[in-house]
């Protein structure tokens, strides 16, 4: 999980306690770091304080990693910009609101 803000990572964390092992880390330096080890899935805050989720995504996929990628953000304009880029999107507000939100699109995502 890439997520800058702890309170967001927390609220995120909890919703997944018990169903899923978390690598967290907060800036795209980091994420870009950790691509070479295999996720089953790959959670991004679109943005982050070096850059955005959305570049973390285009690195991955010039690498060749076809990890399923979900990207959060509680701007409403992401999900036309990130709609052709990752499996799926997630508003933060609606993590909040309905916590199983998370667990259910990352099922969905490796699924598919």
């Amino acid at each position: 999980m890439v997520e800058d803000c702890m309170i967001d990572y927390l609220i995120i964390a909890y919703s997944l306690k018990g169903a899923a092992d978390i690598v967290w880390c907060r800036t795209v330096k980091e994420a870009i770091g950790l691509l070479d080890v295999t996720y089953d899935c790959i959670l991004l805050d679109y943005r982050l304080p070096d850059g955005s989720g959305l570049d973390i995504v285009r690195v991955a996929r010039r690498r060749g990693v076809t990890t399923p990628i979900i990207m959060t953000s509680s701007l409403d304009t992401t999900r036309a910009i990130v709609v052709n880029d990752v499996q799926a999107f997630i508003d933060k507000d609606a993590i909040v609101i309905r916590p199983g939100i998370v667990p259910e699109t990352i099922n969905e995502v490796i699924r598919s």
